[in-house]
C-alpha cells in the first residue's frame, strides 16, 4: 500500500484474501475474486487490481469490467501485454482481456 501512496495512488478499497502461502492463491476460486473485485467495485473506483501471478482473474476480467464498470488491471494480463509489447506484438485486437488491451502503451 506504502508503493501505491508513494506514487500518489490513492486506494478507496481494497479486499485480501490473507493467505500465507504463495501456493494457497492458485485455489481461490472464481467466486471469491469475483466477490472481491465486487466489493471494491461498491467504491466506485477508477480501477479494480487483480494483483497475484497465483490468483486466477485474468479469465474473470471482463465480467467484472461489464458488471462494475471500472477497467481491471490484471498482474497477469499486464505481465503478457507489457511483455508482446517488447516485442512490438501489436494486442490491440485482443478483447477477451479487458480494457486495458485497447489503451495505448
Amino acid at each position: 500500500m506504502d508503493t501505491f501512496a508513494n506514487e500518489s495512488i490513492e486506494i478507496v478499497a481494497e479486499r485480501r484474501l490473507n493467505f500465507t502461502n504463495n501456493f494457497s492463491f492458485a485455489e481461490a476460486t472464481g467466486g471469491q475474486i469475483l466477490d472481491m473485485a465486487r466489493q471494491v467495485g461498491a467504491s466506485r473506483p477508477d480501477a479494480i487490481l487483480i494483483l497475484c501471478t497465483n490468483l486466477r482473474g485474468a479469465p474473470l476480467v471482463e465480467q467484472i469490467e461489464r458488471e462494475m464498470g471500472s477497467p481491471v488491471l490484471d498482474s497477469v494480463v499486464l505481465g503478457l501485454l507489457g511483455g508482446l509489447r517488447s516485442m512490438s506484438v501489436d494486442f490491440s485486437h485482443v478483447t477477451h482481456a479487458g480494457q486495458v488491451c485497447a489503451w495505448t502503451w
